[in-house]
């Protein structure tokens, strides 16, 4: 229980609400050139105080493994010259895209004198829960202050030095360029009484966004706020493989999927097989998977193909496996009957992030595209895309498993809203 909250906590958090408000009202009106120029300048200062940003970044890696935080989380925390150069090119590339802002979208004209435009516009202020990852918030601060929103950042204790250098690094860039410093402002407390008190604040933020959170985070978000929540779920990626399928492009996608980056948000976690071609793929497929160090979690019809082959462990599948999200290097392999029982099993145990079908047949993959509940679907194609750079279509922070709103990778435009503007002399609506 959290008791009674902290009065310092609450007020401060309260305040910085209160000016984050007050920030996006002045953001709204921005020219793009603006905008423009305060990522330009953060861009520089990242690049310029590379080596400060790591030294923050130490301090809370010495901090992690004091902790015996997991190996796994603590490459998360881990920031390098390599990625802060990456997230330097993001910022360029964000400043490249189109503004979103004043976009026209589908319009038309009542009785030929009305005219009714629905146009992009920011969403106010956006609070942003984020676990790990500190250089994600450089993304998210950019994406918010392009679309003329602003945003308010709660990390956690793990990155607590890393987010408040880069948080300083944002503010001041913000002052060089004469914007509101409030635009982007880092909570001073890492715990989930501050988060509590940011979740009750919807007079103030008008919609929450968890990023790279814990599913203890995400339960504790959704029970604790009325503020519309764009969900950023777990990622448990799956892989049906049809009886129809090519082995060689099953090969090649699998190891793709499941062994390029065994942490990564979207590899494969699981693999769903029909059961005519087990004993065909799973002998060589299992080996090959085996010697790109992964553990297999498999059912009882895998495990009588597997005895015969010499060097695979033999681990059983749970419901657990295939529910969970892992980053540890392992993979479970599940026997289905048919592309509809596959379709039952992935949208059961999955979290709707991506979901991809190997098929030679047209009209099998049309029917694992409308029944399976994911955002993104792909067939005869690596999960590993599922990112809005891979698309095309710029620098993202996640992937929304939202029903609403944003689905998929969660881009400049996701961060709008539109508002509609209806004019009754057409003499003039061309110009709005």
């Amino acid at each position: 229980m959290l008791g009674k909250l902290s009065e310092p906590i609450e007020q401060t958090v309260r305040v910085i609400a209160r000016q984050a408000l007050a920030a996006s009202q002045r953001l709204a009106t921005l020219e793009s050139e603006v905008k423009n120029r305060v990522l330009s300048v953060l861009a520089e200062a990242i690049s310029k105080n590379i080596e400060a940003i790591l030294e923050a970044n130490r301090r809370d890696l010495d901090a992690a493994r004091e902790s015996k935080l997991r190996p796994q989380w603590i490459e998360r925390i881990r920031l390098t010259e390599k990625k802060l150069q990456s997230i330097v090119e993001d910022l360029n590339a964000i400043i490249e895209l189109p503004d979103p802002i004043g976009q026209k979208l589908p319009h038309h004209t009542l009785n030929g004198k009305i005219s009714v435009k629905k146009v992009r516009v920011p969403i106010g202020v956006i609070g942003v829960v984020f676990e790990y990852n500190p250089e994600q918030a450089i993304n998210i601060a950019a994406l918010c202050l392009k679309s003329g929103n602003a945003c308010i950042l709660s990390g956690d204790i793990c990155t607590f030095n890393t987010n408040t250098c880069i948080a300083s690094l944002i503010s001041n860039a913000l002052k060089e360029t004469h914007l509101p410093t409030r635009a982007v402002q880092l909570i001073p407390y890492p715990d989930t009484q501050s988060l509590k008190v940011l979740m009750n604040l919807d007079s103030f933020v008008k919609c929450i966004l968890p990023i790279n959170c814990s599913n203890d985070i995400l339960r504790f978000i959704h029970d604790n706020t009325i503020i519309p929540v764009f969900k950023n779920y777990k990622s448990v990626c799956n892989i049906f493989i049809d009886k129809e399928s090519d082995y060689e492009m099953v090969e090649e996608i699998v190891l793709d999927a499941v062994c390029e980056d065994a942490t990564s948000c979207n590899a494969a976690k699981n693999l769903f097989i029909h059961q005519n071609v087990i004993t065909a793929i799973l002998p060589r497929l299992a080996t090959l998977l085996v010697k790109k160090n992964m553990e297999l979690r498999i059912d009882s019809a895998i495990e009588g193909i597997l005895l015969a082959v010499d060097n695979i462990p033999l681990n059983p599948l749970t419901e657990s496996d295939l529910r969970d999200e892992r980053l540890d290097p392992i993979v479970g392999l599940k026997t289905v009957v048919s592309i509809e029982s596959a379709i039952d099993e992935i949208n059961a145990y999955g979290s709707g992030f991506a979901d991809a079908i190997i098929t030679n047949n047209k009209e099998t993959a049309q029917k694992f595209f409308s029944g399976i509940n994911s955002a993104t679907v792909y067939w005869n194609a690596s999960t590993r895309f599922t990112n809005g750079v891979e698309f095309e279509l710029g620098p993202d922070i996640g992937i929304s498993t939202n029903r609403m709103h944003i689905r998929g990778p969660m881009r400049l435009n996701e961060f709008c809203t539109y508002k509609y503007i209806i004019q009754g002399s057409e003499k003039y609506s061309d110009a709005i």
